[in-house]
């Protein structure tokens, strides 16, 4: 994750995404200076900071003391397109062409049956950033999907130019990569098909506990 940011890249981080944090910060402590980071409700550079205490809510007041600048909620909202130039959406479902579901997983008769966060600001701020990449915690097939239940985030829809045909290409053309513990696919395909472009080391080895999920990720192609 820290490979795709690059210094001066402005970043808003989603709420419980701990590992885009944390990618964000060692991009920014190690290439990346003068990047500028949303923490909470701060927008501020922590290339200086000799600590980080991690905060339960994102309201919480102890942030302000690394502020540069101060937002107020609502602002990030009204002029969504000049507050991150990237950003990670996150997702319970992951379908082959991007789109993502934070909305929950429905039973075999149709019905909500788990519940999940909701889109949260991921519709908006994934339309508005520049690029925008997506975060699995998990590779399984409970994750990588054929079809969504539901989409809170709107990828390539049904592949080809439907997220053209929509017009929804005036800031971004939709998710650049799908990042998990496994490795890495990306959407440069005809039909914007998902498809494996990278495994981490490590994954993948004779005798390896998670040999057969590298199998099941090499099938997005």
């Amino acid at each position: 994750m820290a490979r795709v940011l690059e210094d001066g890249d402005r970043l808003f981080v989603g709420a419980n995404l701990h590992v885009p944090r944390a990618g964000a910060l060692y991009a920014h402590m190690t290439h990346a200076p003068n990047m500028k980071l949303s923490v909470g409700m701060v927008t501020t550079n922590l290339l200086n900071a000799d600590l980080l205490e991690p905060t339960k809510f994102s309201t919480d007041y102890r942030v302000s003391r690394w502020a540069e600048s101060i937002v107020i909620h609502n602002d990030i909202f009204e002029r969504p397109q000049h507050c991150s130039d990237v950003f990670f959406v996150g997702g319970m479902q992951i379908d082959r062409f991007g789109n993502t579901n934070l909305i929950g997983i429905r039973d075999a008769t149709g019905t909500l049956a788990v519940r999940g966060p909701g889109s949260l600001g991921t519709t908006t701020m994934a339309h508005y950033a520049k690029r925008y990449y997506i975060y699995a915690p998990t590779h399984s097939r409970s994750v990588f999907v054929e079809r969504c239940d539901y989409i809170s985030t709107f990828g390539h829809g049904e592949g080809g130019d439907h997220r053209a045909r929509l017009r929804l290409n005036q800031f971004n053309e939709g998710p650049r990569q799908v990042i998990t513990p496994l490795g890495v696919l990306d959407f440069e395909t005809p039909d914007h098909r998902m498809r494996l472009t990278h495994v981490h080391p490590g994954v993948g080895r004779r005798g390896d506990r998670q040999h057969g999920l590298r199998t099941r990720a090499g099938r997005l192609d």
